[in-house]
């Protein structure tokens, strides 16, 4: 009677055994969707803190060291160009703040011209806007002049940063051709941007060319811009 126990539990082990060894999963190999899904997961960490580096070295350049980084922004690539902004406009010294974002929209416009026009709207500060647009006109005047007066004079949605646009224009193309831009200016409709025009002119025209200037000032019939012309250039003649 034993010896029939013991061969019953020594058969009942052995299919125990088996069941369980039957029962427990196979290892199988991970798939190639899985991979891809895991490298995916392990390179996105890394583009983001490339990406917040960019914004951090920005955020911390102060007035003794902020040259240091001109060479930088002028070779960086246009994909890491939004965080260097983000970081510009978070740094603390207002001066260092305009310098680098003239440098910043400086590389953009030679990269991209309309993503620089459209990061230029997205700010908020107004000062900090004309800035930007100051940077991208004096560029664009050197390759198109026609297609950024056209964009700024069509550009109604802002008057503010229209007349600062105009005024940068006049500034940078005015040497050019002074009297052709008066006669410009002496059509514009608004009043106020028609005088703002016209000392701009006035200006340029007295700062680069003196006597040309003067000669102007005494042929002209318009009473603003004479008065305007001979200020301007006296001033210049007293302060050399």
């Amino acid at each position: 009677m034993k010896i029939v126990l013991q061969i019953f539990w020594h058969g009942l082990a052995a299919c125990a055994g088996f069941w369980l060894v039957s029962a427990e999963p196979a290892s199988l190999p991970e798939t190639p969707p899985q991979r891809e899904k895991k490298s995916q997961r392990s390179s996105l960490p890394a583009a983001l803190s490339s990406e917040a580096m960019v914004e951090q070295r920005m955020v911390e350049l102060r007035p003794d060291n902020w040259p240091n980084a001109i060479d930088a922004i002028s070779r960086m690539p246009l994909a890491d160009l939004p965080a260097a902004l983000r970081g510009v406009l978070f740094c603390q010294f207002p001066d260092v703040r305009r310098r680098l974002l003239h440098c910043v929209f400086q590389r953009w416009v030679a990269l991209d011209r309309g993503g620089a026009l459209a990061a230029m709207r997205s700010l908020s500060s107004p000062q900090m806007k004309a800035l930007a647009l100051n940077t991208i006109l004096e560029a664009w005047v050197k390759t198109d002049e026609a297609s950024a007066w056209q964009w700024v004079t069509q550009m109604e949605d802002d008057s503010v940063l229209q007349e600062a646009g105009i005024e940068s224009l006049l500034l940078f193309c005015t040497e050019k051709n002074p009297p052709n831009y008066i006669a410009w200016a002496k059509e514009l409709e608004d009043p106020f941007l028609r005088l703002k025009a016209l000392d701009e002119i006035a200006e340029t025209w007295a700062r680069k060319d003196p006597k040309g200037a003067l000669e102007a000032a005494f042929a002209d019939q318009n009473a603003h811009l004479r008065h305007q012309l001979l200020q301007r250039t006296c001033y210049q003649d007293g302060s050399e």
